[in-house]
C-alpha cells in the first residue's frame, strides 16, 4: 500500500470499493482506534448544490436512527471541499459473498431477511416522521446486507440521495414501476427484499422459481406481485414471515448463521484492500 493518508481524524487503510455515489474506504479513528467505513462522495456530485442539500438533510436523519439491524450513520463532513460520510464498520462478509458460495438452507435464508426486514421497518418508520421525500433504501441487494461473525444482519448503504445520483437500484431487483420510470416506495423496497429472499433460496432473481414451502411460495406471491398496491408492507411481511419460520423445520437463529460463517470460514472480511492512492482528490493529507 502506498503512504498513509489522513482525512480528518482519520486514517485510511484501503479501499474497499466504489459506488455510483461514493468511493469507499476502510479507515480508523486516530484517537479512538475504531474502525469505520468512511466514503467519499464524487466531486461532480459535490459540486451540485442541490444534491448536497438533499445529502445532508438525509445524512442528519440517517445519524439519528439506531437500531442493530441498521449500519449505523456516525457523522458527515466537509475535508476542504471534500464531502465525507462515516458510517459503521461490519467485520463480517455480505450476503453476496455468502451466496457465492451457494444458496442457503431455507431456515437460514428467512433468519437473514427476517432481520433485514426488521431494519427496514424502522427505516421506513423515519420516512413516517418527516424524512425529505421518505428516506427510502432504494438499493436493497444482497451486497448491502451485511453478516457479522456474531450472526447479527445489517442493512447497510440505505440509499441517500441514491435517486439523485441517477440509480433506483441494481438491475434484478427493481420493482416493476421503477422499470417503468416511476418512483421509488417503501414498496420498491418491500419487492427487492423479496428477490432477495427467492435468490437466497432458489438461487434466481426472475421468473417464478419455487422455494419449496407452500406457505413461503404464496407469500412471495403477494411481495413479488406487479402492482405495488397489492404488496404488504415491510412490517407485514416481517409478521407473516415469522408465522413461516414458526416451523421448527423452518427457523434459525443468529447463532445458526454465525455457525454457517464458520464453516464456510468467511467470519472476517475485507481479504483485500486496493491502495489508497485511489483517493485523487483536494483534502487529503499524506501521511508522516
Amino acid at each position: 500500500m502506498g503512504a498513509t493518508r489522513e482525512i480528518g481524524p482519520y486514517r485510511l487503510l484501503g479501499v474497499l470499493g466504489e459506488g455510483a455515489t461514493a468511493t469507499v474506504f476502510l479507515a480508523q479513528h486516530e484517537e479512538t482506534g475504531e474502525r469505520v467505513v468512511l466514503k467519499h462522495l464524487h466531486p461532480y456530485l459535490a459540486m451540485d448544490q442541490t444534491f448536497l442539500e438533499r445529502f445532508w438533510a438525509e445524512a442528519a436523519v440517517a445519524r439519528r436512527l439506531r437500531h442493530p439491524n441498521l449500519v449505523a450513520v456516525r457523522e458527515s463532513f466537509e475535508d476542504e471541499g471534500d464531502q465525507f460520510l462515516v458510517m459503521e464498520w461490519v467485520d463480517g462478509p455480505s450476503l453476496r459473498e455468502v451466496l457465492t458460495r451457494g444458496r442457503l438452507h431455507a431456515s437460514l435464508a428467512l433468519q437473514v431477511v427476517s432481520e433485514v426486514l426488521v431494519g427496514l421497518v424502522q427505516l421506513h418508520r423515519a420516512a413516517e416522521k418527516g424524512a425529505p421525500d421518505g428516506l427510502l433504501h432504494r438499493d436493497i441487494s444482497p451486497e448491502n446486507v451485511l453478516l457479522a461473525a456474531t450472526g447479527e444482519v445489517k442493512l447497510t448503504d440505505l440509499g441517500l440521495s441514491a435517486a439523485r445520483a441517477g440509480r433506483e437500484g441494481k438491475p434484478g431487483y427493481l420493482a416493476p414501476e421503477l422499470l417503468e420510470g416511476g418512483s421509488a416506495s417503501v414498496k420498491s423496497d418491500v419487492f427487492a427484499v423479496g428477490v432477495v429472499l427467492r435468490e437466497a433460496m432458489t438461487g434466481a432473481r426472475e421468473g417464478d422459481a419455487a422455494t419449496g414451502e407452500p406457505a413461503l411460495d404464496a407469500l412471495l406471491a403477494q411481495v413479488l406481485a406487479r402492482e405495488a398496491g397489492l404488496r404488504p408492507s415491510a412490517s407485514r411481511f416481517f409478521r407473516e414471515l415469522e408465522e413461516v419460520r414458526s416451523t421448527p423445520r423452518l427457523f434459525a437463529t443468529r447463532e445458526s448463521v454465525a455457525g454457517y460463517l464458520r464453516h464456510l470460514g468467511i467470519t472476517k472480511r475485507p481479504a483485500g484492500l486496493r491502495d489508497t492512492d485511489l483517493l485523487t482528490t483536494r483534502g487529503r493529507k499524506p501521511g508522516k
